[in-house]
């Protein structure tokens, strides 16, 4: 949950719309994003800017201890009866419109990529061992038949026939003569936690 300290308004993370205070019914704006480590963010981004909380204490998360933990599920502990995926499993979530899919970590790491149709225009998420980088891409228009014979490899993804190849961490176009696609908002979250907020979620693993 999201405070907003200028209204006292409470905001949940996987949506963005308020539920209590004077902001309620407003919802905070989407961005693209891509999920990766530091070192490759500045690589792929070598001005991008980083946001930074003073650090209180110790160095380092005070969540350290629970992230380590794949028994904790949640601040107060619940059991770990969930199905398709244990609870702490890592998964992606996207959401379009109405509709929510969930991609797995593990799913990612073993094939590189996920295709995920039924949210209208089909969306690729692809997975890089550099940097362990996530990024989710919609294949719009013309490029919706792109999608049939797409083929991921290491920090690329491969039209059919090989005409346009894309950085698979961007979607930026690297050889071809095609438009570089165009990266849509993905959240890391545990399996019990966005399964939690969205219980009729499809899921890929």
């Amino acid at each position: 949950m999201l405070h907003d300290r200028e209204t006292g308004s409470l905001w949940p993370q996987p949506w963005g719309e308020c539920f209590k205070g004077p902001a309620e019914v407003k919802k905070l704006t989407e961005y693209p994003s891509i999920h990766t480590t530091y070192s490759e963010f500045k690589k792929l981004y070598p001005h991008g800017k980083l946001l930074r909380k003073p650090e209180k204490g110790e160095p380092g998360s005070p969540y350290a201890k629970y992230f380590d933990d794949p028994e904790k599920l949640g601040m107060f502990g619940r059991l770990d009866n969930y199905e398709r995926l244990r609870g702490k499993d890592k998964v992606f979530g996207i959401r379009r419109g109405v509709k929510q899919v969930a991609v797995s970590l593990d799913y990612l790491k073993a094939n590189g990529k996920a295709m995920i149709t039924g949210l209208g225009d089909p969306v690729v998420v692809t997975y890089d061992p550099t940097g362990e980088t996530v990024s989710a891409f919609v294949f719009e228009g013309d490029q919706r038949a792109l999608v049939k014979g797409l083929q991921a490899a290491t920090g690329r993804l491969i039209a059919p026939g090989g005409g346009t190849v894309w950085c698979s961490r961007t979607g930026k176009v690297m050889e071809g003569k095609g438009r570089d696609l165009t990266i849509i908002p993905t959240m890391t979250a545990y399996w019990f936690a966005w399964l939690s907020f969205f219980q009729d979620t499809k899921l890929i693993n």
